[in-house]
């Protein structure tokens, strides 16, 4: 995981009181964190966290007062972790998860400064046809800074563009108009029988369904299917890619960002076999390389490449059609 020669600095977020305390003991147990605030609500923590600049946030799914989408577009630039303290049951296995991906998180804002700092967009052209064209996107651990670099690059005359973003239900709404906000592009938090639309981007929700792309006639349109989890995730990128591979085939271009874990290199790999064109980002770029690493390893990606790259390789579907 790496050697903190500092702690890392947390600012819990809990409605709870007791949740923070339990919180507070468990993550302190850890000599490389160190707990510097704690709130019950987004609109106490906001102060807090001007003052105290904490490495990570840890947020309660269910926190009162001040929305969601005001504290994502304040506090984007530092990590977020999602930790119900109800359920920390001491059990092993579930402490080295929370802590893996709490230091994976601080790791992303250690990282972050140098790489935005020198991160430009390549130029995209706008080419004559691009009815049949979709692009899809997944992305975990890191995913939201790398969205918020890459979809402002989009013009407005791009293909429809379909996303899963591993994150808990309740905050893709947020993410979404925080997104549309940045963007050229409309982007909106998918709902079922959305019918995609050049110049759209779809969001799934975070939690509870399953996002997929159906074809009907000359439309692609947006399914949510409540479902188990695959890959632990909900809503999987592989679920959707398989659906994508389907259904648009040759027409699609698809990338897996940075994140932890699998999900969405086998679908990818269908994509790909499917004719559509695929790219995994590459280590130097990605907070966590964990999904891109197993997609190119699986053989799902054409190719890998930087994360300010990534959306002229999507747009015009090969390596040569790059504009620089």
């Amino acid at each position: 995981m790496g050697f903190f020669k500092k702690p890392i600095r947390i600012v819990i977020i809990d409605s709870s009181e007791e949740g923070r305390r339990l919180l507070n003991e468990f993550l302190q147990s850890d000599p490389h964190i160190q707990v510097v605030g704690m709130a019950a609500n987004f609109y106490n923590a906001r102060d807090l966290i001007d003052e105290l600049q904490p490495d990570v946030i840890t947020l309660d799914v269910d926190i009162p007062r001040m929305n969601r989408i005001t504290f994502l577009k304040r506090f984007l630039p530092i990590p977020k972790v999602i930790i119900n303290s109800i359920s920390l049951q001491g059990s092993a296995e579930m402490d080295r998860e929370i802590f893996k991906r709490i230091k994976l998180a601080a790791n992303q804002h250690t990282n972050k400064q140098g790489i935005s700092e020198s991160f430009e967009v390549k130029h995209i052209s706008v080419p004559d046809k691009i009815s049949d064209k979709l692009i899809a996107i997944g992305a975990s651990t890191g995913g939201v800074d790398a969205l918020c670099k890459i979809l402002p690059a989009f013009p407005v005359h791009c293909p429809g563009i379909v996303i899963v973003q591993h994150m808990p239900i309740g905050f893709t709404s947020a993410l979404a108009e925080r997104l549309n906000e940045l963007s050229k592009i409309a982007v909106k938090e998918a709902e079922d029988g959305d019918i995609i639309m050049p110049g759209r981007v779809y969001l799934a929700p975070g939690g509870l369904s399953h996002m997929k792309v159906a074809r009907f006639g000359n439309q692609y349109k947006i399914k949510l299917i409540r479902g188990s989890p695959v890959n632990h995730s909900c809503p999987s990128i592989d679920v959707l890619f398989s659906s994508v591979a389907l259904h648009v085939g040759s027409h699609a271009s698809a990338a897996i960002l940075t994140g932890m874990g699998s999900d969405g290199a086998k679908g990818l790999l269908e994509i790909r076999r499917a004719g559509g064109f695929t790219v995994a980002q590459d280590e130097t770029t990605s907070v966590v390389f964990g999904m891109p690493h197993m997609a190119n390893k699986l053989g799902g990606a054409k190719c890998v490449a930087a994360l300010n790259t990534i959306p002229s390789l999507l747009f015009r579907g090969h390596i040569g059609s790059l504009v620089d």
